[in-house]
């Protein structure tokens, strides 16, 4: 997240750092302080339990972080701002040169943006089915698939799967697959599989 959010990035850190400080005194927050605060950290808690994280998810959050970025440059002194803008312009130089080379290395390993692309380069007649893998259904909008959540490996499982189906599932549950599917594309979060021999249960 703090990528996408530059150039507001370190200004945001950092008003987090002082509101989250100040929590027992939420109180004596002004309207505009409570609202923001509540309105990112609500949505973020909920989209941080979902297994599958993709970049749209953010969107709601937005309109909070802007706010409570807001609050926290302008409650600032204007010495304050300057030792501010100093620190940040620092952290930025540190950040692009410790962290931005190795983002395509977590996004390709962490993410489910390789499997994204892999599943829009598939054949229209492809079918998609997810295995113990419920949020899978958020990729509708990047990949315009109804997506089909099985948690047993049952006879209903059984027959949902054909020749040209392909099933997503997490890492953790591959090993389960593994013995009647072939694995065509996998990073270190996620895998996708195709039918290989029929499953005997």
């Amino acid at each position: 997240m703090p990528l996408t959010l530059l150039p507001l990035t370190p200004f945001f850190i950092l008003s987090l750092i002082k509101y989250f400080r100040n929590i027992r005194f939420f109180e004596t927050w002004n309207n505009l302080e409570k609202l923001s605060f509540t309105w990112f950290l609500g949505p973020f808690i909920f989209f941080s339990l979902m297994s599958g994280k993709l970049d749209i998810y953010l969107i709601p959050l937005y309109p909070g972080i802007v706010a409570i970025t807001y609050c926290y440059i302008f409650g600032l002194n204007n010495n304050k701002i300057i030792t501010s803008i100093k620190f940040i312009i620092g952290v930025l130089l540190v950040f692009c040169i410790t962290v931005i080379p190795i983002l395509p290395i977590y996004n390709s390993s962490y993410t489910l943006k390789p499997i994204v692309r892999y599943l829009q380069n598939i054949p229209r007649d492809t079918d998609i089915i997810s295995y113990k893998f419920p949020e899978s259904k958020n990729l509708k909008d990047e990949i315009h698939y109804d997506i089909r959540n099985f948690e047993q490996l049952n006879d209903e499982f059984n027959n949902s799967v054909g020749d040209n189906t392909l099933i997503i599932t997490r890492d953790k549950y591959k090993n389960n697959l593994n013995h009647n599917f072939t694995e065509v594309f996998f990073n270190d979060k996620y895998s996708i599989f195709k039918k290989n021999n029929p499953i005997s249960l």
